[in-house]
């Protein structure tokens, strides 16, 4: 199995060329994102299940339904679905730029 994205908004943000993105993200259990950096920052909020974060070398924090985490732009991050997780995650871009590249 692997994860699903559906994108629930994109949305222009006046006259400036930036887009606020809404998406739902589903993890089959023991899905890991690898090391990663986001072009922007994004927030993160859990849905459903369980997912384990980590923000550089520091130490992974595991995330429940109800919380949110943060995702600063140009950091390294990882994460790893615990159990089957569903995310909602917002974020702000520019129109055509990449979300996420490797570290």
């Amino acid at each position: 199995m692997k994860a699903t994205r559906t994108d629930c908004l994109v949305a222009p943000l006046g006259e400036r060329a930036l887009e606020v993105v809404g998406y739902e993200v589903r993890l089959p259990e023991g899905m890991e994102a690898g090391r990663h950096r986001h072009a922007y920052s994004t927030v993160v909020r859990v849905l459903e299940g369980v997912y384990r974060f980590q923000v550089d070398a520091g130490v992974a924090k595991d995330y429940t339904v109800g919380e949110i985490f943060s995702e600063p732009a140009g950091t390294i991050v990882s994460g790893k679905a615990v159990t089957a997780t569903t995310l909602w995650v917002v974020l702000v871009r520019e129109p055509g730029v990449p979300e996420a590249r490797p570290a």
